[in-house]
């Protein structure tokens, strides 16, 4: 789908996802999404009827997601540490095959506030970066642990009319 406007506010971010044991991500995801459906019945006045889940149970799973991963994320902050780029870093560890290629690591996704299309756990952390060239703290998702940098924000308005816009509209 061609884009003609851009709306105020996004954000292009990088990532590297590194990627979490099947098991391990899903006990995770399971968990999260009961523990949420529980809080949204007990906010409503209702009962949880069965085992209810609790936030440390959720936090654990979260935890031992991350520990999965935990020697790439000391090789990834090490190299951060002695001044490589995290740019650099990202074909090296990346699993998102959308972010192997110079071209795509430079362009980024765009990230905005707003967007219902962005998992919530993404966009808050694309959103807790202040400045340009911050990485942000690990965290999971469902595709894995990800690491995110801010690299600009996206210009509103109009698009520029290109010759492949010009062709398709």
């Amino acid at each position: 789908q061609e884009i003609w406007y851009i709306p105020e506010g996004y954000r292009s971010m990088a990532h590297i996802l590194l990627p979490v044991d099947a098991a391990l991500l899903e006990s995770w995801a399971d968990l999260a999404a009961t523990w949420e459906e529980q809080q949204n019945i007990l906010e409503e006045g209702g009962e949880v009827t069965g085992e209810e889940i609790t936030a440390q149970e959720v936090e654990n799973a979260r935890l031992a997601a991350l520990a999965s991963v935990q020697p790439q994320l000391d090789d990834i902050n090490a190299r951060l540490a002695a001044g490589e780029a995290f740019n650099d870093l990202i074909p090296l560890f990346t699993a998102d095959e959308d972010m192997d290629t110079a071209e795509e690591i430079a362009e980024g996704y765009p990230v905005h506030m707003d967007s219902a299309f962005c998992p919530a756990g993404y966009r808050d952390a694309a959103f807790s970066l202040e400045n340009p060239g911050e990485v942000s703290a690990p965290f999971v998702s469902d595709g894995g642990v990800y690491l995110l940098t801010y690299l600009a924000n996206i210009p509103g308005g109009p698009v520029p009319l290109t010759t492949e816009l010009h062709a398709a509209l």
